[in-house]
């Protein structure tokens, strides 16, 4: 299981790198706001050439003003550990920014996870003292894959108000790392990293 978080680390690390290196990529907001309404478990949205497709746990998507949430609890906010709800988009994305509704003048604690439940990311979203409800930003996520979910740990609850994205470019996807150039140097620091490998080895074994 470490192996496999380390494979999916790295590879998210030559994402970042090739997306710089390609230049600016075209972000896109999924806006979530709309008028009241149940939307069920599943809803679709599609933006820009790229599909997005919702689901939650522990109750039916609910939207309104302020973004969406999970109904089940009389709240209709994300608000319990077993409340989630995952954004599967069609493309692995950089999911950039985030603004959430915070309800009251309290602090809410989520985590972004990633499709096998590995936190990426915990934050906080607090009130602004005005004893009011808030829709807090968060423009520096900077997470990659083609599937998160949000995750309530504390507070009274939060909604999803927008994400904003941005499709990684096919070239640099999984069938084609071989788009973000490897250093000259890195073969022969493998060979050298093998070599004192194999010379401990050999040590030890005497």
């Amino acid at each position: 299981m470490m192996f496999k978080r380390s494979i999916k680390a790295t590879f998210c690390a030559v994402l970042a790198v090739g997306a710089m290196s390609s230049g600016a990529i075209a972000a896109t907001v999924f806006d979530f706001t709309g008028a009241l309404a149940n939307l069920g478990s599943t809803e679709v949205f599609a933006l820009d050439g790229i599909t997005l497709d919702v689901s939650s746990n522990g109750g039916d998507i609910h939207r309104n003003s302020h973004g969406i949430g999970i109904t089940g609890d009389g709240s209709n906010r994300i608000e319990s550990s077993s409340q989630v709800l995952t954004f599967e988009f069609s493309a692995i994305v950089n999911l950039s920014a985030g603004v959430f509704f915070e309800h009251g003048d309290g602090s809410e604690g989520f985590d972004i996870r990633d499709g096998d439940s590995n936190i990426l990311g915990s934050y906080s979203a607090s009130g602004d003292g005005s004893g009011g409800h808030s829709l807090v930003t968060f423009s520096n996520l900077n997470l990659f894959g083609d599937k998160f979910t949000i995750n309530h740990t504390s507070g009274s609850g939060i909604r999803v108000n927008q994400i904003t994205v941005s499709a990684i470019p096919a070239q640099l996807s999984a069938t084609s790392l071989s788009a973000v150039p490897l250093p000259a140097s890195l073969p022969m620091a493998l060979m050298a990293f093998a070599g004192l490998g194999l010379f401990s080895r050999r040590r030890n074994v005497a």
